[in-house]
């Protein structure tokens, strides 16, 4: 279970709306130790910006510290406080999740069950309703969903909340080079190489998509849990010759309005297939939960 002073704020738990806040006051600790699961490029990058804006002072007004770490495989780059997975919440107070479906499906309900609150990147798992659910309805620890490598999702829970949210279309653009694939069929993967034209790869639901591309679009799933329904949402993935970023187009329709996004994110330098700016919107979430002042909410 989580140390004692990890904050009791108002959950986040679901993004279908299911608990009220707990207690304002509750937040007022300021001061998170943080486990991260996964310790490929998103979980390093996030420890190093932890690390450090802690040390040179970036951090106002609350305390963050990476307190353990810990990885699906071994191999890779060592770390002082790496631990088994399974006895990673007995070590911080919040986790962030960064290591992939099947570590949300093998390790988050056992940390929520233990106390210990989940920061969720890997919300493609989270299309798999039975999961969902049993993740919804673990506790005490608090689920929370990361935004990643998208915006917008205000406004469309927003919408969700004034009416009906008819449909949301997603077309996802990357470089043609990281989206080949092993289920795709060989024709396919020469048009994807040959780099003559865009490609469409991919047109379907947000379950086929995350199972097709896990690496890739999570920000589909993000879209799914802010509109309250998996089924309004469809997904296009489409590989560009002459694309260095990654591009998400979106366009929703609502009973409160129509609005259109366009999202471009440099990629990883360390992994092609996600988006550099994933694990500062994890260190932004984690500052939402350590209580900063002065945050959109």
């Amino acid at each position: 279970m989580g140390p004692d002073n990890l904050t009791r704020a108002c959950t986040l738990r679901d993004g279908i709306g299911h608990e009220a806040a707990r207690t304002v006051r509750d937040i007022t600790a300021r001061n998170l130790q943080v486990g991260i699961l996964g310790w490929g490029a998103i979980g390093q990058t996030l420890a190093r910006q932890i690390t450090d804006r802690t040390r040179d002072g970036a951090i106002a007004g609350c305390s963050l510290e990476v307190s353990a770490v810990a990885s699906r495989f071994s191999g890779g780059t060592a770390h002082p406080l790496m631990v088994p997975a399974h006895e990673l919440g007995d070590h911080c107070g919040v986790i962030v999740e960064a290591a992939g479906p099947q570590a949300v499906r093998d390790h988050v309900e056992p940390y929520l069950a233990g106390g210990t609150d989940v920061v969720l990147l890997s919300l493609g798992a989270l299309a798999d309703p039975d999961l969902r659910s049993s993740l919804l309805a673990a506790g005490p620890g608090r689920l929370a969903f990361c935004s990643g490598a998208i915006g917008g999702l205000d406004i469309i829970e927003a919408a969700r909340l004034h009416g009906r949210v008819r449909q949301v279309t997603i077309e996802t653009i990357k470089p043609a080079a990281v989206l080949e694939r092993d289920w795709m069929s060989e024709e396919l993967c020469a048009a994807l190489r040959s780099r003559a034209e865009a490609v469409e790869c991919f047109r379907g639901t947000v379950a086929d998509a995350v199972t097709r591309f896990p690496e890739s679009l999570n920000v589909s799933a993000a879209l799914a849990l802010a509109a309250g329904s998996f089924e309004v949402v469809e997904v296009t993935v489409t590989g560009s010759p002459t694309a260095t970023v990654n591009t998400h187009n979106v366009v929703v329709e609502a009973d409160s309005g129509t609005y259109r996004f366009e999202i471009t994110n440099a990629p990883s330098p360390d992994n092609p297939k996600t988006s550099h700016v994933t694990a500062w919107a994890a260190l932004r979430s984690l500052y939402n939960l350590a209580g900063n002042a002065g945050v959109f909410v």
